[in-house]
C-alpha cells in the first residue's frame, strides 16, 4: 500500500496536481528538505498539510524543472525511497542544471507522514547565489 500511495504523490506532483499531491499527506505530516533555508527558500522543515503544500509552493515558484525522470522506487513495509533527476532553473540567477535526488517516503494508514529529501546541496545552493 506504500507505494501505491507514494506513486499516487508523484504522479501529481510531476501531473502539476498540487491538491492532489498534499492530499497524499497526512495532518500532522512532516517534510525536510536537507539544505539551508537560508539559501534555498523551500529548504528546512515543513510541518502538516499547510507546510507540505507551502513547500511545494515555493519550490516550483523559484525553480522551473524542464524535464525529470523517477529511476528507482524501491519499498518494504511502510517506507518507499525514490530516486531520480530533474532538469531545472532557478528563475533568480537563471543557473540551470541535473538535480539528483533522494527521497524517503514513510507512509502510515494511507497517508505520508514523513517525507525526507536529499539532493546534492552544494550544486542546489549554487543555484541559489548570484
Amino acid at each position: 500500500m506504500a507505494l501505491a500511495v507514494v506513486q499516487q504523490a508523484v504522479g501529481s506532483l510531476w501531473g502539476g496536481n498540487l491538491q492532489g499531491l498534499v492530499d497524499c499527506f497526512s495532518e500532522d505530516a512532516v517534510l525536510t528538505m536537507h539544505v539551508n533555508p537560508a539559501i534555498i527558500p523551500h529548504g528546512g522543515e515543513h510541518r502538516g498539510k499547510a507546510g507540505v503544500k507551502h513547500y511545494f509552493e515555493l519550490a516550483f515558484s523559484n525553480m522551473d524543472v524542464s524535464k525529470h525522470e523517477t529511476l528507482h522506487m524501491i519499498s518494504q513495509g511502510d517506507v518507499v525511497i525514490s530516486r531520480g533527476w530533474a532538469d531545472a532553473r532557478c528563475k533568480a540567477t537563471n543557473k540551470s542544471g541535473r538535480l539528483h535526488y533522494a527521497t524517503t517516503w514513510t507512509v502510515k494508514d494511507g497517508r505520508v507522514i514523513c517525507y525526507n529529501e536529499m539532493v546534492d546541496s552544494a550544486m542546489e545552493e549554487d543555484f541559489f547565489t548570484k
